[in-house]
């Protein structure tokens, strides 16, 4: 006689066991591994952060201690140009064009979009999300209800020692990021890192355009927004102080 052994399957109560055992094992490590990727996102964009505002502060040192004041505001729009890449752009459209700008004064390599940007995954520079403060390139009263003109003569460069909480304004924001809820600020101190939601102040409300010009004279945005928007100009905070 033969004897054969009867093969067992999973019963029912053994595969919704070996369902809710993997559930749980999923539902463990997701969360972990987003947020191993997210520090590692956020450590990124601080270290490109600091690289970039240390450049601007390597071009303030060659321009009068200015901060890059790369368009010129007596026209519509500026010529710039850097590694065989050329764009015209309006006044305050070099919130996004900085880099160009930059690299076409020598201080800063375009290189891949991925040093523009920790969740891009490279590529054209016009991938960054680090975007430049329009407040580096206006005067403070700009930036004061009630003292904004008409007119171009509030557009002017910006000093860096003209920065009254350099530990507290930002220079450049990853935008990105704080889409994500995650704002990761560059300051005026050379200092970088992430910011909690809560402690960022309100941004000037009508953005950085003039009332008397539109998108297509001067660009930039008419809805104010955290750090590029900041009420006082230089003499503001993005950051508030803690008590």
């Amino acid at each position: 006689m033969v004897w054969r052994s009867r093969a067992h399957g999973l019963t029912l109560v053994e595969l919704l066991v070996m369902l809710v055992v993997v559930g749980v094992i999923v539902a463990i490590t997701i969360p972990g591994g987003k947020a191993v990727r997210d520090r590692g996102r956020d450590a990124r964009s601080a270290s490109d952060l600091r690289q970039h505002v240390a450049a601007m502060q390597s071009y303030a040192g060659d321009w009068d201690e200015a901060w890059p004041f790369l368009t010129d505001p007596g026209v519509n729009q500026t010529r710039i140009e850097a590694e065989g890449v050329a764009v015209d752009v309006r006044f305050f459209d070099i919130y996004l064009s900085w880099p160009i700008g930059l690299a076409g004064e020598g201080y800063t390599p375009l290189g891949s979009g991925s040093l523009f940007s920790p969740w891009s995954s490279g590529g054209s520079v016009w991938e960054t999300t680090y975007y430049y403060s329009s407040t580096c390139i206006t005067d403070p009263d700009y930036w004061r209800y009630g003292l904004r003109e008409e007119g171009r003569a509030q557009w002017n460069a910006q000093r860096v020692y003209g920065v009254a909480m350099p530990e507290r304004k930002g220079v450049l924001i990853d935008e990105a990021g704080r889409q994500a809820r995650r704002s990761l600020i560059g300051r005026a101190d050379g200092g970088a890192g992430r910011v909690d939601e809560g402690s960022l102040t309100e941004p000037y409300r009508e953005g950085d355009r003039a009332p008397d010009e539109t998108h297509e004279t001067s660009g930039g945005s008419v809805r104010g927004l955290v750090v590029r928007h900041t009420v006082d100009g230089l003499d503001g905070q993005d950051v508030r102080a803690t008590r």
